[in-house]
């Protein structure tokens, strides 16, 4: 494997582990309710309405960028690429496509009265600093995380090498 196809491996591999669990637990918890398309306009009017008042729309593309540019920090052999990845960035998170979704999934998760109670919430003083300092908190939590998932990686790459020696399976190429 090339060297930066390795690193790409790397880091594709690392984020598995981060998103996982998140994931696990998500596929093990049961529905909140009942499924979107049993959903009163008006309930899907709601979970419109708090992600516009969130932002949600900017704050994706901001976050995207942001950790894009975490990403080159901690693996500058990327940086020649970082226009192909923001261009997939871009196309595999259309607002035209996710957005729907996350309609969805907010009509799924919250009633049409607490959407209403969390919009609320969102356009008072403290609601719009939490959205605004949204963008750099999620920044910053991904690069504590991506530095610590660099830093454990050894140990991981030590304990599937026994994995694999255990197995019997060849050594994976660095």
């Amino acid at each position: 494997m090339p060297p930066l196809a390795s690193r790409l491996a790397r880091a594709a591999v690392a984020a598995a582990i981060v998103l996982a669990p998140a994931a696990l637990r998500a596929q093990a918890a049961p529905p909140a309710a009942p499924a979107a398309g049993t959903r009163a306009p008006s309930h899907l009017a709601a979970a419109t309405e708090l992600l516009e008042a969130t932002h949600t729309r900017d704050l994706m593309q901001t976050t995207a960028e942001q950790t894009l540019q975490s990403q080159l920090q901690q693996m500058p052999q990327l940086q020649p690429y970082a226009d192909v990845i923001r261009k997939f960035y871009q196309e595999t998170m259309d607002w035209s496509v996710l957005g729907p979704e996350f309609v969805r999934l907010y009509a799924e998760t919250f009633t049409e009265a607490e959407l209403r109670e969390i919009t609320a919430f969102y356009r008072t003083p403290i609601g719009a600093k939490m959205l605004e300092k949204l963008p750099q908190v999620m920044a910053r939590s991904n690069q504590i995380a991506t530095a610590r998932l660099q830093e454990a990686m050894p140990r991981l790459m030590e304990r599937l090498q026994q994995a694999e020696r255990a197995a019997g399976a060849p050594k994976p190429q660095a």
